[in-house]
């Protein structure tokens, strides 16, 4: 489904011919096709302090913050957890395109017309330097994330031993 509406905004916002658009799509699955085992290769060869593939699992890092949570105040706060995490991103999509949209206001882009020098140097700004230094920013903040691999054994075997005796109470 999201495919075909990706297939209908190439043809009618950029004007090109629907089998155009099909083999733009095409091509991009066989580079997925490529890219993706690459990328595994990539993540089975890391070796970090924080574990192999920490550095490409976020969404891990979510259920290991509600264990964590768990284990360090005793409740469970696994829908807290996720719906924050949820709203944010929600919140940062929202934030990011009025950004977007006040920055391009800045640029002085027109829609439909030939953009000048100082649209296009800010364009290329947004979608290189400005999102690099966000992207930057982020990975910074997740050096501080305390929870390794040890960390989680640690958590498992604890919260395991509490369920446990709490079952046979």
């Amino acid at each position: 489904m999201v495919g075909f509406r990706i297939l209908i905004f190439y043809t009618d916002t950029f004007g090109i011919s629907a089998a155009v658009a099909g083999t733009i799509m095409l091509i991009a699955r066989f580079r997925d096709m490529l890219s993706d085992p690459l990328m595994g290769i990539i993540a089975d060869s890391t070796s970090t302090r924080r574990g192999k593939f920490r550095p490409y699992l976020l969404w891990t890092m979510l259920a290991d913050t509600a264990d964590y949570s768990e284990w360090k105040f005793g409740r469970r706060a696994t829908g807290l957890v996720f719906s924050a995490a949820t709203f944010a991103q929600k919140a940062g999509w929202g934030i990011g395109g009025a950004l977007a949209g006040w920055m391009l206001a800045l640029f002085q882009f027109v829609p439909n017309a030939d953009q000048s020098a100082t649209t296009l140097t800010g364009i290329k700004l947004m979608i290189s330097v400005f999102s690099g230094i966000l992207y930057m920013s982020c990975a910074i903040l997740l050096w501080f994330y305390a929870i390794d691999h040890k960390t989680c054994i640690l958590m498992q075997e604890e919260l395991e031993k509490r369920r446990e005796e709490s079952e046979e109470n």
